[in-house]
């Protein structure tokens, strides 16, 4: 299903993609756990879909949450930790910027 939201976010059909990672996320939390790499990749798509959206706040804040909870289960010198961190940053500046447009 991750793949299939990431289809549906590249047609441009946010909100099902939204959806899509909603389940994918649940289903990961289940069956992988709360940090999990697969868990939190599927947490910042989220966070790209709130964005695409226009929920820039959310998308921001939850952007913020996956980069902590990285932080904090991951080996600092984890490459997926790193690429995370660097995917949230990149989402709270578009965020920041598209909020201040308002």
């Amino acid at each position: 299903m991750f793949r299939l939201a990431w289809t549906q976010r590249i047609l441009g059909d946010y909100e099902r993609a939204y959806e899509l990672d909603t389940a994918v996320v649940a289903g990961y939390r289940v069956l992988l756990g709360e940090t999990h790499p697969d868990t939190l990749r599927a947490k910042l798509a989220i966070a790209a879909d709130l964005g695409a959206l226009g929920r820039f706040s959310e998308s921001k804040e939850a952007a913020g949450t996956v980069a902590e909870e990285a932080r904090l289960s991951l080996s600092p010198d984890d490459e997926f930790r790193q690429e995370i961190q660097q995917s949230a940053k990149a989402l709270e500046t578009v965020a920041d910027r598209f909020e201040n447009e308002d």
